[in-house]
């Protein structure tokens, strides 16, 4: 292939939670050290679960169209968490939809598939190192397992390595024990189930960390206490897991890792680099113990690898939220740890002894304190660890001084812990107030708009600060349009971009219509950069998309911009048809029902317009004509009303085209009408009154009506640079037709044909 990748796309299951959002961390992170650009779409599942259709998300099917538009995006090869994307799918139909990308160079991730290159899991080592340590450390014998979807590798691979320990020690595996589940993150059916049918069990294995802390509030629910009553194995090890009341022992899952790894595989596949012959790498996954294995379990481990590796592990799991220099000063001070301790442990005098213990409450304080660790680190696994580690220097020295000195150094060193949880707990209370405020004041103003034009979608890109976002596009369908679940849809290729934020600055661009591409490529402006793409819809009511720069606020507050920014499109949606609306309304509140031409209110707006035209020395000399139907009455009583409104309406028509490129016609009253011409001069206003009464002649000439549509007329003309006041001439200009109409009436009967 020997292709240079220039822009990677990750069809993701979502930014904000922590699995897909982990992986698309790592992703970006080392496609900015490769400097590739990254788009992510995080287009959710591709079904829907029951459950779910039925709660306020169920309009969550509306980011599927993210996918179809990735291919529309100048996308050079993808990477897919297929796992979580075909969560609640059949793999037949996971499948159809990676082939729909068979044309791009493509890594899977959380799923195996075959034919298709893969970074995913190492599903059974970590499990079956849980389950030995619950077997042969604390007596379990009776197991129960809360496993996935079998068509989901990653869920199927962890229910075979639970059936494989079970096998090798000679368990029994009944269909009661292992309970297939949606993956819940309460309690539902499913972990009510597993508890129902298997009365006294002793520990269960969850599919993953949700489904583990699903559970604890099942057992919460039924008067059982996790860690006590039955032992809880959960798999991923995501940050509520650590936070858990008790704590939740898990597989430590690096989805962080993952990500990294696909974008040197799609690399590697790219630019022909060998490879070697298996297509599924895997990521290993260590055992994480902590107290839903019982508070005795920390006991029974009686050396530091358990509470090392689970002190790092949370290191590594939380370095996405600081910078990279803080993440490593860090890492390079808990590296350092077990090397000071085997030192301290190995003292073979006092005065050696001493200077370690110096050290190790040096080099702990500066972990809490200057690095700031606390912003980050699992203090669960940390306090096991430094435990841990008082017990193997108690153990080793004896003597009443060294003992002294021991409880010294840790009782500073755990005081020092808590004022830096302290700070830190209120450090985090004031961003949250901080960040809540934020939200408060973007809600309000996205939803302040009085206008429905272009100048509201960019005050939407303008408010964005808070968020660390400086580059954000926002593009619509040239209409909006209703897609239902499952519905079959078809995007325009040309999306319109309203708004443009860049260098700090909004702006509309004049042209507007471009394809997905040519809106990625104006807003980089050749530079690299990480970009994710949301849907702007509001239900059922697709209207485009909102592409912005990648920053860490956004894995935490994403879909809340997306739902934002849905909410403010269907405002301006619904401003832009109320103006519309109300702008026709005004226009039919101007025209005449009957003829279709201005009315009074309408002939006296446009009179005015004219008279506007000549201040700004644009107007000549004007002729105003006041018409009159004669004998409507006579019609209306002899041929009835419908020949009245025929006749009304031929006026309407013969006046229309008589002041067609010159002027105003009107009907200002049930039988009466009105022009307003512009004219050279007097001969030109004469002649206009001569045409006028021409058309009715020949009107009547070619009619076959038993009567006479005629008008009486009279008129006002007033030179240029006159004043001009509308009432006055059509006062005079009454006048004049009411002379005419007095004339007419004297011959009796003229209206009808002989």
């Amino acid at each position: 292939m020997n292709k240079k990748i220039r822009t990677i796309g990750i069809l993701s299951s979502g930014i904000t939670e922590e699995y897909s959002g982990q992986i698309c961390r790592g992703a970006v992170d080392r496609a900015l050290m490769e400097g590739i650009n990254v788009i992510i779409f995080p287009g959710k599942y591709l079904d829907v679960r029951d459950d779910i259709l039925q709660k306020e998300s169920s309009f969550e099917y509306q980011y599927q169209v993210l996918f179809d538009e990735a291919k529309k995006a100048g996308v050079d090869a993808f990477i897919c968490t297929a796992g979580s994307i075909g969560n609640y799918t059949s793999r037949k139909k996971l499948r159809a939809f990676i082939e729909g990308f068979k044309d791009y160079p493509i890594v899977l991730c959380g799923m195996h598939m075959e034919g298709y290159y893969s970074v995913n899991y190492d599903n059974t080592r970590g499990v079956h190192e849980g389950l030995e340590f619950l077997y042969d450390k604390l007596g379990v014998r009776k197991f129960a397992c809360l496993a996935g979807s079998s068509e989901n590798t990653d869920m199927l691979e962890r229910e075979m390595a639970f059936c494989a320990f079970m096998e090798s020690h000679d368990l029994e595996v009944t269909k009661d024990q292992i309970v297939r589940c949606l993956l819940p993150r309460h309690k539902d059916k499913s972990t009510a189930m597993i508890l129902d049918q298997n009365p006294g069990v002793e520990a269960i294995f969850c599919a993953n960390d949700d489904t583990a802390l699903a559970v604890y509030e099942e057992m919460y629910y039924r008067g059982l206490t996790p860690g006590k009553d039955i032992y809880i194995l959960g798999f991923d090890d995501v940050s509520g897991a650590a936070n858990a009341s008790p704590s939740l022992s898990t597989i430590h899952a690096d989805a962080q890792r993952i990500g990294m790894e696909c974008v040197s595989l799609l690399q590697k596949i790219c630019s022909d680099a060998p490879l070697s012959d298996r297509i599924d790498f895997r990521i290993p996954c260590p055992l994480i113990i902590r107290d839903s294995f019982g508070k005795g379990s920390n006991k029974i481990v009686s050396d530091l690898n358990y509470a090392s590796d689970s002190m790092n592990s949370s290191l590594l799991r939380n370095s996405h939220s600081i910078k990279t220099e803080e993440y490593l000063r860090n890492k390079q001070l808990y590296d350092a740890i077990p090397v000071i301790i085997e030192n301290a442990v190995a003292s073979n005098s006092e005065k050696d002894f001493n200077e370690q213990l110096f050290n190790i409450s040096n080099l702990l304080s500066d972990a809490t304190e200057k690095a700031g660790a606390t912003a980050f680190l699992d203090i669960s696994s940390t306090i096991n660890y430094l435990t841990k580690l008082e017990q193997q220097l108690r153990h080793k020295y004896q003597s009443e001084d060294s003992l002294s000195r021991l409880y010294s150094v840790f009782s500073l060193v755990f005081k020092k812990m808590v004022k830096a949880l302290n700070e830190e707990n209120g450090r985090l209370t004031r961003e949250k107030m901080l960040n809540e405020q934020e939200m408060r004041l973007f809600c309000r103003r996205t939803m302040s708009f009085t206008t429905g034009n272009d100048k509201s979608y960019s005050a939407i890109l303008s408010d964005l600060g808070w968020l660390g976002i400086d580059k954000a596009a926002l593009c619509l369908t040239p209409r909006m349009f209703i897609h239902d679940f499952r519905d079959e849809y078809e995007l325009p290729d040309k999306l319109l971009l309203k708004a443009i934020l860049r260098d700090g600055r909004v702006s509309s661009p004049k042209k507007q219509e471009m394809t997905m591409e040519e809106i990625f490529k104006k807003l980089s402006n050749g530079e690299k950069n990480q970009y994710v793409m949301f849907p702007i819809f509001y239900g059922n009511e697709y209207y485009g998309f909102l592409i912005c720069n990648m920053t860490e606020d956004l894995y935490i507050n994403g879909d809340f911009l997306a739902g934002q920014a849905g909410c403010a499109a269907r405002m301006i949606s619904l401003l832009h048809l109320n103006e519309v609306t109300s702008d026709k309304l005004d226009k039919l509140s101007r025209i005449d029902p009957l003829t279709g031409i201005l009315n009074r209110r309408g002939f006296t707006d446009a009179a005015y317009e004219l008279f506007a035209e000549e201040e700004k020395g644009m107007a000549s000399h004007l002729l105003l004509l006041y018409l009159d139907l004669n004998w409507l009455k006579e019609i209306n009583d002899e041929f009835g009303h419908e020949e009245g409104d025929h006749a009304i309406r031929c006026v309407g028509e013969i006046i229309t085209k008589e002041a067609e490129d010159k002027g105003y016609a009107a009907r200002i009253g049930g039988d009466e009408f009105a022009c307003l011409f512009r004219c050279s001069d007097k001969e030109a206003a004469d002649n206009a009154i001569l045409s006028m009464r021409k058309a009715f002649d020949e009107l009547n000439d070619m009619s076959d009506k038993p009567y006479l549509v005629s008008v009486s007329i009279g008129s006002c003309f007033v030179k240029g640079g006159y004043p001009k006041v509308l009432d006055d001439m059509l006062e005079e200009a009454d006048k004049s037709m009411y002379l005419e109409k007095k004339n007419i009436h004297k011959q009796k009967g003229s209206g009808f044909r002989k």
